[in-house]
């Protein structure tokens, strides 16, 4: 872990001061001009392309597929967003993060070229990301992660073979739209005429209207819901988990020689297998250790995603977790965002005896003003019993003050903020 945290201090050193931070930046068409050499030489191969939206779970969705592939043996690349130690993270080939000197290569020899100037800081790390696909021989399978929305974001200029939606909930609203209806259609974008679609919402109105739109587009569709695959019982990481299963099954036996029926017993299999190997990826469901502390992170990055967790500690799963302390930010967001997923924690005050609302310092973290606003100060006094958010680094040096004894504590919020509480632990 030493090493990730070094690795990435570097990376992004250099990308500051040549691309700068990551912050959303219109123009697909700049998007389809840059990527678009790329998608033909990939047309040209015998690569898979599996494309993976959602509003929540599509990380996990990702880091599960392609772990099930590569203990079948096949060769992957896997692209997914943000990162939390080294944006390493994201270019993760044949199972391995590229090494930190190829990495910062590759960004060098891509920033020399002409047009790396107009590039945001994702389409950037994306061009790199297919300049090493090219570099990769005989991959069988592209596992690419939706970074926001879908029809418009980078990712879809690529035809998915495959493709899944996970979730469907409020999240980038000022982009995608204030009603879960709008949200789906965006990430509706990533389909294509006659290439198979999984879906797991649970909303009966999300799915007629996949139902009209399938239909009337040749996409073959299966919702997880709908086939009586997930329940109210299932807690979030089974249904990703599910997803991803199902994906590998369609990738491994022919979408076309498919039988959910016949393939019952198979999914059960590799549900207990990904239980058993409980696969922890950065920021998702990982658990660290220091001293008589153990930190659990999980990234929950908007209501449905906090709800989600809730739920999953209340019940299910979750349920044989005692949790002494919670430590929370969110990134910047509309006011509306903000105050309905802190309405969410309220609900679950119940899970810890401690909360604390923490300020961190990074460009897309919510400021201390905007959390001054009313009713997120009411909200967040209600929540920690604080008149004001906590400062990350006093919270960080107050862990060895609390004594010895064991305490668990959950590290939740943007993916962001867990990445400098796990860089500050880290400093320790």
């Amino acid at each position: 872990m030493k090493a990730d945290f070094q690795s990435g201090r570097l990376l992004e050193a250099w990308l500051k001061d040549h691309v700068g931070f990551e912050f959303f930046k219109s123009g697909f068409a700049r998007s389809v001009e840059l990527l678009t050499p790329y998608k033909t030489q990939f047309q040209n191969s015998k690569l898979k392309i599996i494309t993976i939206g959602g509003t929540n779970g599509k990380g996990q969705t990702c880091f599960e597929l392609n772990a099930l592939l590569q203990n079948a043996g096949a060769r992957t690349a896997l692209w997914t967003s943000p990162h939390i130690r080294s944006v390493s993270e994201r270019f993760v080939f044949l199972g391995e993060k590229l090494h930190e000197a190829t990495l910062l290569n590759l960004f060098k020899e891509q920033w020399a070229k002409d047009n790396s100037r107009e590039m945001s800081y994702y389409e950037f790390l994306m061009v790199c990301f297919c300049e090493q696909v090219l570099r990769t021989p005989n991959l069988d399978y592209l596992i690419l992660e939706v970074g926001m929305g879908g029809r418009l974001d980078a990712v879809n200029v690529f035809d998915a073979d495959f493709a899944a939606i996970t979730s469907i909930s409020l999240d980038h609203t000022a982009v995608l739209g204030d009603h879960p209806l709008a949200i789906l259609k965006e990430k509706w974008g990533i389909t294509r005429p006659h290439r198979p679609l999984v879906t797991a919402l649970s909303s009966l109105e999300l799915r007629q209207a996949l139902a009209s739109w399938s239909e009337a587009s040749e996409v073959p569709w299966l919702d997880l819901w709908q086939e009586g695959l997930l329940s109210e019982n299932d807690d979030f990481r089974r249904c990703n988990q599910l997803t991803a299963a199902l994906l590998f099954l369609w990738l491994q036996k022919g979408f076309e020689n498919f039988s959910l029926k016949q393939s019952s017993n198979d999914l059960s299999i590799l549900l207990a297998i990904m239980e058993k190997g409980q696969l922890q990826t950065p920021g998702r469901f990982e658990e660290m250790t220091l001293g008589s502390n153990r930190f659990i992170f999980i990234g929950s990055h908007n209501e449905d995603g906090l709800r989600k967790m809730v739920e999953y500690f209340q019940a299910g799963a979750g349920s044989t977790e005692k949790i002494d302390e919670v430590w929370l930010s969110l990134s910047t967001r509309p006011l509306p965002e903000a105050k309905a997923a802190l309405e969410v924690l309220l609900a679950g005050i119940s899970l810890s005896p401690v909360w604390s609302f923490c300020l961190f310092n990074h460009a897309k973290a919510m400021s201390a003003s905007e959390l001054s606003q009313p009713p997120l100060a009411g909200l967040v006094k209600q929540l920690t019993g604080s008149e004001s958010p906590f400062d990350l680094a006093s919270l960080i040096k107050g862990l060895e003050s609390k004594g010895a004894a064991p305490r668990t504590l959950l590290v939740t919020g943007s993916y962001y903020f867990i990445s400098e509480v796990q860089k500050s632990l880290f400093a320790l």
